[in-house]
């Protein structure tokens, strides 16, 4: 049994880098991009609500969300997950991109517990990417409406997606952040820190593999 679990952890991450790289360097349409991740959702975690699509390309926006000031608390909070992360029972990967572009990369807190990454080094990496991204050439609110819209091009899409449209809506008009839905975290129990994309690939792609 845990040959098989480590073995469909390898593969899941090996799915998880290939879809970095095709990220990284791919050449389609932004509109077919945005198709092919969020039907990579949808057969990822087909219990994700519309939130959880916000949330994803969200953290692909901004990063980790918001400006960190209390190390301390930040700290406490991930040794008391980790500790919850240890007792569950949901095969989550390693890591996975965010959104479609995969500007960040989210460490499931199965890498500490599994000693491929030490947790002050994932704190640190962590905290680098709450720093401001570079200014972006659309808006936040410009940007959940080209997902919408690639969202309804999708013929297949879970029931779920039509839900709380309008109130997502408003909310990337002002920029603000979600969780994750209570179906997905009911389901996935997704225990995991942002970190930026290059630091992925310089300091711990090699000791995912």
């Amino acid at each position: 049994m845990a040959q098989r679990i480590r073995f469909l952890t390898q593969m899941r991450n090996f799915i998880s880098y290939a879809l970095l790289a095709l990220l990284a360097c791919s050449c389609a349409r932004e509109s077919d991009s945005l198709e092919y991740a969020l039907e990579r959702q949808m057969r990822t975690y087909p219990q994700s609500c519309l939130q959880d699509i916000y949330k994803s390309y969200y953290q692909d926006f901004f990063g980790s969300e918001h400006m960190i000031s209390d190390t301390a608390s930040v700290r406490a909070y991930l040794r008391q997950e980790i500790e919850m992360t240890k007792h569950d029972s949901v095969l989550n990967p390693y890591y996975e991109p965010t959104g479609s572009e995969g500007n960040y990369v989210r460490i499931y807190l199965r890498c500490v517990i599994d000693s491929i990454i030490d947790e002050d080094d994932l704190l640190t990496y962590f905290l680098e990417a709450s720093q401001p991204r570079e200014p972006q050439n659309i808006t936040w609110e410009q940007r959940w409406a080209e997902i919408m819209s690639a969202v309804a091009r999708i013929k297949s899409q879970p029931e779920q997606w039509t839900q709380d449209s309008a109130m997502l809506n408003e909310y990337s008009r002002h920029n603000y952040a979600v969780r994750h839905s209570q179906l997905y975290r009911d389901t996935y129990h997704p225990h995991y820190r942002i970190i930026r994309r290059e630091t992925f690939e310089k300091k711990l792609r090699d000791k995912m593999e």
